[in-house]
């Protein structure tokens, strides 16, 4: 059992991972909560930072096509989440590369904002792009009761439209 974050004492909120399932304990005058994840969720390790500040992670945990392949439970979702934080730092550097620092703790909406103006002559379809590929991870990360599992064939698309944003960072 290993505990990453412990706070609070009205209530108490301790959250780790126990054997590789992540959990989320609450106590409230005398009334515990426990949610742990039914399944194994493959961490994410940060193999260090970049000049600019941007996360750098290790390409086993973040291989967002292979955690797609997989196939398991929730591969899709899981998938979704890797793609969108790729985006998120994607974002970050296209802002770094014209030399505006919004800070790590800049929203992605106000990031996409940064790019929107400061490419709106460079690149001009930029700003849309990444704001569509934002969007869309959002809602394929985020589950609700009524809705079905995000497919396959979408996930794999937003997954292809990162890459090509990469791309373009890249070419910056």
């Amino acid at each position: 059992m290993t505990v990453t974050s412990h706070r609070g004492c009205a209530p108490e909120q301790w959250t780790g991972d126990i054997n590789g399932r992540r959990f989320h304990f609450r106590e409230r005058w005398g009334e515990w909560t426990l949610d742990l994840d039914i399944v194994r969720v493959p961490a994410l390790r940060l193999a260090g930072v970049d000049d600019d500040g941007v996360g750098v992670y290790d390409d086993t945990a973040t291989d967002t096509q292979g955690q797609l392949d997989d196939g398991g439970r929730l591969s899709t979702r899981r998938s979704a989440w890797l793609a969108r934080a790729a985006l998120e730092d994607i974002l970050l550097s296209l802002v770094l590369a014209r030399g505006v620092d919004p800070g790590r703790s800049a929203s992605a909406s106000a990031t996409l904002t940064c790019i929107e103006s400061l490419y709106c002559k460079v690149d001009p379809g930029l700003a849309a792009s990444a704001q569509y590929a934002w969007h869309r991870l959002s809602e394929a990360c985020h589950q609700h009761a009524y809705e079905l599992e995000p497919a396959h064939g979408e996930i794999a698309h937003l997954i292809d439209h990162v890459d090509r944003l990469a791309a373009r960072l890249a070419a910056v």
